[in-house]
């Protein structure tokens, strides 16, 4: 099952995502021997540029810490690092974010010069690869609204972000939000 989790930034989606995959592995574990601990995998995706970006991932790490997660930080090109990823196929697994993916793939130097297009399949291969393998996919998204004085590079990380937010709301079996931010 995939769930998607959309909202803008700062709206509290990640701790709705992290309480709905908790959730699903506390049933997942629930219904396995006493013995089974199937830890949810949370895949962290963000590249930290700067102190901003150190201090977000600084949150999110404080934010799930003693939740019983097993993270990975992997920010792109999920089949490459299948060897780390295996241990968890079957399972649970959270990942963090669609946004944050969408961005890597696009500024990759091996993507230079890849139309959009291009790009929206590679980051919608890689989260269905991810979802095959997982019972419970649980997919975190920012929800993005278009900025008429952006320059061309913002513009066209909008659209990819919001494109491959359409596929996968047609593809999830239940879609979550939060849209005020807190």
């Amino acid at each position: 099952m995939m769930i998607l989790v959309k909202g803008k930034p700062g709206s509290g989606k990640s701790e709705l995502a992290e309480s709905l995959t908790i959730k699903l592995a506390d049933e997942e574990n629930a219904g396995r021997a006493a013995a089974f601990s199937g830890s949810p995998l949370y895949l962290a995706t963000m590249i930290p540029f700067g102190e901003e970006g150190a201090a977000r991932v600084k949150k999110h790490r404080a934010m799930r810490e003693g939740k019983g997660f097993e993270t990975l930080e992997i920010p792109a090109e999920f089949r490459r690092e299948e060897r780390r990823i295996a241990p968890h196929f079957g399972g649970v697994c959270l990942l963090e974010c669609v946004a944050n993916l969408a961005g890597n793939e696009m500024h990759a130097a091996e993507h230079a010069g890849r139309r959009l297009e291009e790009i929206r399949e590679i980051v919608l291969e890689e989260i269905l690869w991810l979802g095959r393998h997982m019972k419970h996919l649980v997919v975190v998204t920012d929800i993005f609204e278009d900025i008429p004085d952006a320059d061309e590079d913002t513009r066209q990380y909008i659209r990819l972000v919001n494109e491959i937010n359409r596929f996968l709301e047609e593809k999830a079996d239940r879609v979550e939000g939060t849209y005020e931010t807190v």
